[in-house]
């Protein structure tokens, strides 16, 4: 979930599985293609277009429905 806060953003990650470790295998990978990236890289790939107001209330019922 994306949410709007100031000045970049956050990006909550959630229902992740503990026992996987396909983040660890592909580490340098992952840095390797999002590192160099730009505002305009990111609006392009359309990671911008699931995004939350900054609003508790809003934030959490979508962690509730995201369990």
């Amino acid at each position: 979930m994306n949410i709007a806060t100031s000045p970049t953003g956050l990006l909550a990650v959630t229902n992740l599985d503990p026992k996987s470790d396909v983040l660890r295998k592909n580490y340098d990978q992952i840095l390797d293609e999002f590192l160099p990236l730009g505002f305009e890289d990111i609006a392009e790939r359309n990671y911008l277009a699931d995004v939350t107001d900054n609003d508790w209330k809003l934030i959490r019922e979508r962690l509730q429905v995201a369990e």
